[in-house]
């Protein structure tokens, strides 16, 4: 919300990285993107942060792993029976399986064994502190 009380729509150009510099996502050499603040699009302390910006402003934000995707958990990779998966599979594919209590969760192919296949139901960034740095280039 803005100082009036009205929900604060911020276009800005960012960029996402990794704290070993991998940039995982920017917006410079593209149009600048517009969100609202407060909708939960973003990660808490992202717009926490943000709120008090203005135009022109640019911030480094840095998000910790337990603010954004959460710690990387072992007990998250797990052999699952090969039949469980349809034709071929490729390490580093992302698949949807079915748990069970009948739910899905999206899993990423780790090991291909002869009868099994290890998958990490972990968030690809899971562990991971993220750097973001924000530029404003409207607020309305």
């Amino acid at each position: 919300m803005n100082e009036n009380g009205k929900e604060k729509k911020v276009t800005m150009h960012f960029t996402a990285s990794l704290k070993n510099g991998e940039v995982l996502e920017s917006t410079r050499d593209l149009d600048p993107v517009t969100l609202t603040l407060g909708k939960g699009a973003l990660f808490r302390k992202l717009e926490d942060e943000m709120s008090s910006m203005r135009e022109g402003e640019r911030k480094t934000i840095e998000v910790p792993s337990s603010e954004a995707f959460g710690k990387y958990r072992n007990e998250l990779v797990i052999a699952v029976p090969m039949e469980k998966f349809p034709g071929s599979v490729k390490i580093g594919e992302r698949y949807l399986l079915k748990t069970t209590d009948e739910e899905n969760i999206q899993v990423s192919i780790k090991e291909i064994g002869e009868n099994t296949v290890v998958v990490d139901g972990n968030h690809p960034l899971a562990g991971e502190d993220l750097i973001f740095d924000i530029e404003i280039v409207k607020v309305a």
